[in-house]
């Protein structure tokens, strides 16, 4: 009887639940140090499912251009769902900064962004929505629509003014959710459950012998 409980518990669950999400500083340069400034050796930033949020500066405070180049891998089952800017990135007087992606472990491109998948030049104006799909409407990029899927990818931040400007990147991770039972199979799994269940406490009867 015990036995059935739990597959009936396991059917419930299976229909109904989903993995919990999380959010979690992933990097921060002021703890973990500055971001890579060669788009040829990006720095490793490891992502987990739910909300990873990468904080840095970039800018040219000393008139030489600070730039942070990143890569993350998306791991199976999951996939990229959004790209926001947090609150307090925030360009050099607020004029514009530059985000790109590309697929891949590095950043190949300079002034040309046809190796790019998608990029943006962004403001404060920019924080909160998901930028994902705007990325993937570029001009002159490889582009894409929707998640993007398991793989590896690199980012490409960068304030070409004077002066130090603070970012906020959060990548939303999102787990493939399994599909729900269909109704009928779970119907008939846990009409199945019901008849051991009744078996098992000796409330079905066995038929009587026929005589011959």
């Amino acid at each position: 009887m015990r036995a059935v409980v739990h597959i009936l518990a396991a059917l419930v669950s299976a229909a109904a639940l989903a993995p919990a999400a999380h959010a979690a500083v992933v990097w921060d340069e002021t703890l973990a140090g500055d971001l890579s400034n060669l788009g040829s050796s990006p720095t490793f930033v490891a992502l987990a499912s739910g909300a990873n949020q990468i904080l840095g500066t970039t800018g040219a405070p000393l008139g030489i251009v600070d730039a942070d180049y990143f890569t993350v891998v998306v791991p199976a089952g999951h996939s990229l769902t959004s790209l926001t800017l947090l609150p307090g990135t925030m360009p050099v007087d607020d004029i514009v900064g530059f985000l790109g992606l590309q697929a891949g472990t590095q950043v190949t491109a300079v002034l040309d962004p046809a190796p790019l998948l998608g990029w943006l030049h962004y403001t404060s104006a920019n924080v909160g929505p998901n930028l994902l799909p705007l990325l993937g409407t570029a001009p002159g990029a490889i582009g894409f629509s929707g998640p993007l899927g398991p793989g590896a990818y690199a980012f490409w931040v960068q304030d070409f003014d004077f002066g130090t400007a603070p970012y906020g990147i959060e990548l939303g991770v999102t787990a493939a959710v399994p599909e729900p039972l269909p109704a009928t199979a779970l119907l008939a799994g846990l009409a199945t459950l019901g008849l051991l269940a009744r078996r098992s406490s000796g409330l079905v009867r066995r038929p009587a012998a026929v005589p011959s």
